[in-house]
């Protein structure tokens, strides 16, 4: 009784703290404020599309909760007991995805198939062939594990080759979000930028500096690869100018999706400080060439989409229930409803065919989760990349946010559709003064 009656006094308390919190913030309180709303998760079916199923992790120390919304809306969750040596085993199958090592495949192959046996399958197979899409909230060690690396099979030999295991790649469209409340404010963004009148001029512009600074390593292949893009897109590109970032600060706005390849630079213990490189330093001090996190986060960007052919954009410091901290999140608060970033070191060799892929079928309408799957099936089963299977060439690279298709064909100027209606007016005036005169 004693101990119930500590319970509930302290119950009291924290009721009346509520309620002096409420009178003293009525924003939090008020539905039609700009105070960003939990989501409920009633709601949680909204943010799916047909075929899509949604998967939550959450870690204790000793546990995963792991919760489940199907496309019908039905809500599923399960705890799973952590073996003591779990997180370890997962930062074993990060580092070996790093290191692009041929030694120690197996054992890696073996752990991938046991974490989708814990981590995935009972959710999958619960599911079924009704779902072809998951969108993926991880925690703790998760966040920085491509699950699309995970094996919905044992191992397919003693010898086994790279590309013929069964990743879970091959199976779903995978992406990644922060929040389920976050998703749905991304998702509210690219509804809002579909119906705007004054939006983007254009849909493409793509930045890849030149380097030739000593200490500054000459990106290769970067320069081709957005002038491919262009090729698909139209749009503009900026590859040679010395004072890109100042370019990117001033024209950025202007455009739908935004390709930049450049080197990233990735502060796990200072995210604020992570930063892209758009060309040589200069001497100006506020456009230097280096953008920081903390100068992204707040510029006013109307793209659809960011993809950061730029090493470790997605990978930075991990908060406790907030997520990774990366140069990719700061294009999230930037309010980008959408990003493809990496996790680790680029290939500077094999990134542009997954990125050039993967514009390829963004143009044909694909969504975004199925056009970076199928791009990495393609590069898989090409017997150009056979020696370059490993995951550490295609894994890297993934995606986060709104994954909805996109319209990717260059608005109409105003000013044509006047010319357009004069040319109209003239030739029903030539028509009809010829009536007139008949």
């Amino acid at each position: 009784q004693e101990v119930i009656g500590r319970w509930e006094q302290q119950l009291f308390d924290l009721k009346l703290e509520r309620q002096k919190l409420l009178e003293d913030f009525p924003s939090y309180n008020n539905p039609d404020s700009n105070v960003l709303q939990v989501l409920a998760l009633k709601d949680v079916k909204q943010l799916l599309r047909p075929g899509q199923a949604l998967l939550s992790y959450f870690f204790t120390e000793s546990e995963l909760y792991i919760f489940s919304v199907e496309p019908s809306g039905q809500f599923q969750w399960r705890k799973w007991n952590l073996p003591a040596d779990f997180r370890e085993r997962v930062r074993s199958c990060i580092r070996y995805l790093w290191d692009k090592q041929e030694y120690g495949k197996e054992p890696f192959l073996q752990t991938a198939a046991e974490l989708y046996a814990n981590l995935l399958g009972p959710d999958c197979n619960r599911m079924g062939e009704s779902v072809s899409s998951l969108i993926i909230l991880p925690d703790d060690v998760l966040m920085m594990m491509p699950l699309e690396t995970l094996l919905t099979a044992p191992p397919s030999s003693n010898k086994p080759n790279w590309r013929d295991q069964q990743w879970l790649l091959k199976k779903y469209n995978v992406s990644y979000g922060y929040s389920a409340t976050l998703l749905r404010e991304q998702k509210q963004i690219s509804r809002q930028n579909a119906v705007k009148t004054a939006g983007p001029k254009h849909v493409f512009g793509g930045f890849a500096p030149t380097y030739t600074q000593s200490g500054q390593y000459q990106l290769q292949n970067t320069t081709g690869m957005v002038k491919k893009v262009q090729s698909m897109l139209g749009g503009d590109v900026w590859t040679k100018e010395p004072d890109q970032e100042a370019i990117f600060k001033q024209e950025s706005s202007n455009y739908r999706v935004l390709l930049l390849a450049m080197h990233g630079i990735s502060d796990a213990e200072h995210p604020e400080l992570s930063q892209l490189l758009f060309g040589d330093p200069q001497t100006d001090p506020v456009n230097n060439n280096i953008l920081y996190a903390t100068e992204l986060q707040i510029m006013q960007l109307q793209a659809d989409l960011v993809v950061l052919s730029a090493c470790h954009s997605g990978f930075g410091k991990l908060e406790t229930g907030e997520g990774v901290y990366s140069l990719a999140r700061a294009f999230a608060a930037a309010k980008v409803p959408a990003t493809v970033m990496s996790l680790w070191l680029l290939h500077e060799n094999t990134a542009p065919a997954l990125v050039e892929s993967f514009f390829s079928y963004l143009q044909h309408g694909k969504t975004k989760d199925e056009a970076l799957r199928l791009a990495k099936q393609d590069y898989l089963i090409d017997d150009q990349n056979f020696e370059l299977t490993h995951p550490f060439y295609w894994a890297g690279l993934v995606a986060a946010g709104d994954m909805q298709s996109m319209e990717l064909s260059d608005p109409v100027p105003h000013w044509l559709w006047y010319v357009l209606v004069g040319i109209m007016i003239l030739l029903f005036g030539q028509y009809w003064i010829r009536q007139r005169s008949s």
